[in-house]
């Protein structure tokens, strides 16, 4: 990498905008100021995804975003315009299809299959129907109806035999092959099928573990010969009278069907019995076993010759909490970049997603630069918020649903009967592998079903994704150690009862890694490698769809029960992220945030209008009730679920409506995804129509433009979207001069009020962007042209503008942003709490940012009155020039903010 990432730009690659789309929009970022493009995954996925996070084959580009000549022409354009090229890599999981060539085998040959190993897969289940198997759930209805009603039948192809399912060929074992041949070797005397008949037996003692590869090398080879035998046109008609038999007969099929190595499961029922590791609880997503060097060999040649040659020059990795030790996987990763280029002076660049949770760091021995930002992220707007609403809010919202909330009592809940609803298998199996090793240990009452309890319980407690014990490592970190301890302490007191069971995992969990066995350390890390699930779904997949006092809170990575953030904790924050991470990216949107950036900066302006928002969601509620229906004797939607409509629809609508009805579509897919991540009325597994219904007639009704409600939402939003606009504004000069490589999501440098994925993921205008950016780029005066700009009713022009002149000063200062002294700066005044400053400063060259918070009164200047900035010791008697403005100031011992703010509320200087 001849350059370090300082402006990023993310491209969300898909079968409609694909590889040959983003070729043409590469000038234009290169116009902006974008220095790394951020490209989603280009490996082969499954066909008609629209985010490639189903990878099926880690060696193929994906041909549906152009394959690998498009990516070639990709890479020529982006290095003439230097570029550098960061990749998303999905290295946790696969997808669980049939057009997964390694997940094809080992639904073809199970257990002695070569790929047997390289997915996380329980052969000897707690079932024992599903021993050698693994659990499909693709029916549509209980098996054995599937069965009564000829949805799965078997089938002749000329590949070979199949069993048809759901419009799918899954593959026919070697046991199945042996039957149809001993059947039809009865009706004839074919040399040739006595002669296969014996090479399919001698295929069957074929089950060591070194003969997996040569087995899967013969098993083809016999299916070639079948397939040759089968176009004998007598051989023909016996298998398919022997296959019309086997169909007619469902006793006979079910037991053809038994000797596969799927066991095909009604989709609903599936978390019960499933033996693979999933990516959360999705079972189309399969977990690979990265630890595996197999796995990790096989799986790396594409992206290992992509950094080999210098196509891309950093990865992302996706979701490594969910790897069974991810300093491992990070460490042989940076061992694969020194082989392939001994002479690299410098590490592989590598950032992951990880989330942390409040007060929690990234392990400094990881070999990364940091993380995709998610906690800065929520850092970003936490700051815009008045920190002295909340309880204020808190009230509001327990008045509005008619009850208390005990929000740590409600996560606990959620998390428990995630664990125990959707990860029921994992549990027990979790389960049974703590008490096989229970022996040596000498426990008294100790039980399978205790020790599930248990487990559950300290899931539920957890307060961060997971800890990384392992074998290099050995102990646990002082952090780690506090969490397990108060962990365990809160579990045991919820469910003293479970004092044995608790007793014995706290002797696994605190020991220490050199006081255990094999057995013991492998039971460990597989609770580590599952925490991450729970905490993931039974926080930010449900608890943040059902505590919704103030939902621009609830985000990935952020904290639902806090409120706001001080400016002297944000300070802190950004000198330890200069100290130890300064690579580590900042972002405003993802494709996976659950808002937008511009939608939760205007919810943040809910916290300085409180008054008035209580006023309205009150009289919202009475005006409304009337289109609420009777659904099992209760009205719907539910005020929680409303209060959280109410909320959305004042982040998310514009102030001038173009395509209503397009807003309406898009606001009801989203409440219906919303209503079943929240897992109470609805689900994903069991819909509710009729309250789904109920809550679709609540949307239209409500927002019919003749009624109160619709012309005090209109009027409402109005009001607080310029508030919200400058708070955008503010908040991207504010990210401007920040330690870290900025990361835009495609589109966003325009106003943008996506709702989650797959809302946030809608095709990008590249058309206008241009346009816009030609205008920006011809203004001649630049003050002149921002006054104007702020006479217009909106804003957006100055998002664009702000963003072009800032990434073109982090572009032009190399590594200034990411290496230069984090000074905070106070102000002093009426309105000092308004103001965030700080020094960026290396040598001769500095930087001063100014940004202003709580703007909802802001007309100009005089906003500020007696506010001023104590310039620090390194500005005083420089002169300055402002980025936007192209002013030159110089600096006082003191500066008056009406002087300093004249034209926005907020700057960015530079010497």
């Amino acid at each position: 990498m001849s350059r370090r990432p300082t402006n990023l730009y993310r491209l969300q690659l898909n079968p409609t905008f694909t590889l040959c789309d983003a070729l043409a929009v590469l000038p234009y970022l290169k116009e902006l100021g974008i220095d790394t493009l951020y490209c989603s995954p280009l490996l082969q996925s499954a066909e008609g995804s629209m985010h490639s996070y189903d990878l099926i084959n880690p060696l193929k580009f994906n041909q549906q975003i152009g394959g690998e000549k498009a990516f070639l022409a990709f890479c020529v354009l982006a290095k003439s315009l230097e570029f550098n090229i960061v990749l998303d890599v999905v290295v946790n999981h696969m997808a669980a299809s049939l057009e997964n060539p390694w997940w094809y085998d080992l639904l073809e040959s199970g257990p002695y299959s070569e790929y047997a190993e390289y997915f996380d897969i329980d052969f000897q289940p707690l079932l024992s129907s599903l021993k050698g198997k693994v659990l499909m759930p693709i029916l549509d209805r209980p098996f054995h109806q599937a069965l009564d009603e000829s949805q799965i039948t078997l089938a002749s192809l000329k590949s070979g035999l199949a069993i048809e399912v759901m419009g799918l060929s899954f593959p026919v074992s070697t046991q199945g092959y042996l039957e149809c041949l001993e059947a039809i070797d009865a009706l004839t005397i074919h040399l040739e099928i006595k002669a296969l008949y014996k090479e399919f037996k001698k295929l069957i003692l074929m089950t060591s573990f070194k003969e997996k590869e040569k087995r899967g090398v013969v098993f083809k080879s016999l299916k070639d010969s079948w397939a040759l035998l089968a176009q004998n046109k007598e051989i023909k008609s016996l298998i398919d009278q022997y296959i019309r038999e086997i169909n007619q007969d469902k006793s006979r099929l079910e037991n053809f069907l038994s000797k596969q190595h799927f066991f095909l499961e009604f989709w609903q029922y599936a978390n019960q019995n499933i033996n693979y590791r999933r990516f959360f609880d999705i079972h189309s997503l399969a977990a690979i076993r990265m630890e595996n060097k197999d796995v990790f060999d096989h799986f790396h040649p594409l992206i290992g010759q992509l950094l080999k040659d210098k196509s891309i020059q950093g990865l992302r990795i996706d979701h490594p909490d969910g790897l069974y030790n991810p300093y491992q996987y990070l460490k042989h990763l940076q061992k694969l970049y020194k082989k392939l280029d001994p002479s690299a002076e410098k590490s592989l660049y590598l950032v992951v997603e990880k989330i942390l949770e409040k007060g929690e760091r990234l392990p400094l021995h990881w070999p990364v630069k940091g993380t995709v930002g998610y906690e800065y992220l929520n850092l970003l707007h936490q700051v815009f918020i008045d920190k002295g609403q909340e309880e204020n809010f808190s009230e509001l919202y327990e008045v509005f649903l008619g009850e208390k909330i005990d929000k740590e009592l409600l996560l606990q809940k959620e998390k428990r009967e995630f664990a125990l609803l959707y990860m029921t298998s994992d549990m027990k199996a979790l389960a049974n592998k703590f008490f096989n090793c229970a022996d040596l240990r000498n426990i008294e009452d100790l039980s399978i079903e205790h020790l599930e309890e248990a487990l559950i319980e300290l899931y539920v407690f957890f307060p961060v994704y997971r800890t990384y014990l392992d074998q290099e490592i050995g102990v646990l970190t002082a952090f780690e150690k506090a969490i397990l301890v108060k962990v365990f302490d809160k579990a045991q007191k919820n469910k003293p009862f479970l004092t044995s069971s608790f007793n014995y995992l706290k002797g696994l969990f605190l020991e220490g890694f050199e006081a255990l066995n094999s057995s013991e350390i492998a039971c460990v890390m597989k609770f580590q490698q599952l925490s991450p699930v729970i905490m993931a779904k039974g926080l930010e997949d449900t608890h943040l769809y059902n505590y919704n006092r103030f939902i621009a809170l609830n985000e990935v990575g952020g904290e639902p029960h806090g409120f706001g953030e001080s400016i002297q904790d944000f300070h802190s924050e950004m000198e330890f992220k200069q100290t130890h991470h300064p690579d580590g990216w900042m972002t405003f949107s993802t494709h996976d945030t659950k808002r937008s950036f511009d939608m939760r900066m205007r919810l943040c302006v809910l916290s300085e209008v409180f008054d008035e928002w209580k006023e309205l969601v009150v009289s919202w509620k009475r005006q409304n009730a009337c289109y609420k229906i009777h659904v099992e004797k209760e009205l719907f939607p539910d005020f929680n679920r409303e209060y959280f409509l109410y909320q959305t629809l004042v982040g998310f609508w514009p102030r001038d409506v173009q395509n209503k009805q397009a807003l309406v579509e898009r606001l009801k897919s989203y409440l219906i995804k919303a209503s079943r991540e929240s897992k109470v009325y609805t689900t994903w597994i069991h819909h509710h129509p009729s309250y789904e219904k109920a809550l679709l007639h609540f949307i239209e009704a409500i927002l019919q433009e003749d009624t109160p409600f619709y012309k005090s939402l209109l009027q409402f939003v109005s009001k607080i979207d310029r508030p919200g606009q400058l708070s955008s504004l503010s908040c991207i000069n504010l990210t401007l001069g920040l330690p870290a490589p900025l990361d835009i999501y495609q589109g966003t440098e325009k106003w943008d009020f996506s709702l989650v994925d797959p809302d946030n993921r809608r095709p990008v205008d590249y058309k206008n962007r241009k346009i816009a950016l030609a205008r920006i780029q011809s203004i001649v005066s630049c003050k002149q042209w921002i006054a104007n700009a702020f006479n217009q009713e909106d804003l957006e022009p100055l998002k664009l503008y702000l963003l072009y002149r800032g990434l073109h000063v982090r572009r032009e200062k190399g590594e200034f942003f990411l290496t230069a002294k984090y000074i905070p700066i106070k102000c002093k005044g009426q309105k000092y709490h308004h103001v965030l400053a700080y020094l960026r400063q290396e040598g001769e060259f500095c930087a001063l940012i100014v940004s202003s918070r709580f703007l909802t009164g802001y007309d100009n200047a005089f906003f500020w009155q007696d506010t001023y900035l104590s310039s620090p010791q390194e500005l005083i008697g420089k002169s300055l020039t402002n980025i936007y403005t192209q002013e030159i100031l110089q600096f006082q011992e003191k500066m008056l903010l009406q002087i300093l703010l004249e034209v926005a509320p907020f700057g960015l200087w530079i010497f």
